[in-house]
């Protein structure tokens, strides 16, 4: 069996057809478990326009997995500032806002990879931690964080009126 080789770089703008359809696949989870709160992605690519909007700001980040060459994972940070208030100091927080392995590539340690491009990331930014929300459905998710040393700091309710 051969090595594979793996990756984890900043994207740039020609990588994003391939988040796109990453992107693609985590919208379809989440839109076919809450579709109250997501919509399906059109075919298998997710708003295109999007992806580049977002490579295109400093205050977004993208880390791409590769496998090979293959781009296979991703994960999208968002930087996070609070100024003091009379309730709690300031923060600054670096956000996953977005992470995602294709499930072809999963179990090889690239979601574990990601997060630790991340976490150096916010070592060079100087951010108080790293946050992120995890929707109830997605036990997976919450099991690898909860693994790598996450803990829950806040919870939402939700009540439907209608």
């Amino acid at each position: 069996m051969a090595t594979e080789t793996q990756l984890v770089r900043p994207a740039t703008a020609a990588d994003a057809a391939a988040l796109s359809r990453l992107m693609a696949i985590v919208q379809r989870l989440h839109a076919e478990t809450e579709p109250e709160w997501f919509l399906l992605p059109e075919g298998d690519l997710f708003a295109p326009e999007f992806v580049r909007e977002k490579l295109a700001d400093p205050t977004h980040q993208f880390f791409v997995a590769e496998v090979d060459g293959q781009v296979a994972g991703y994960v999208m940070t968002v930087e996070q500032r609070r100024p003091t208030t009379p309730f709690s100091p300031a923060l600054f927080h670096l956000s996953i806002d977005q992470i995602c392995v294709h499930p072809d590539f999963r179990r090889r340690g690239l979601a574990r990879a990601l997060l630790g491009r991340v976490r150096q990331q916010a070592q060079e930014l100087g951010v108080t931690g790293i946050q992120l929300g995890i929707w109830q459905f997605n036990d997976a998710s919450r099991a690898f964080f909860m693994g790598e040393g996450f803990l829950p700091k806040h919870t939402r309710y939700f009540q439907a009126v209608r």
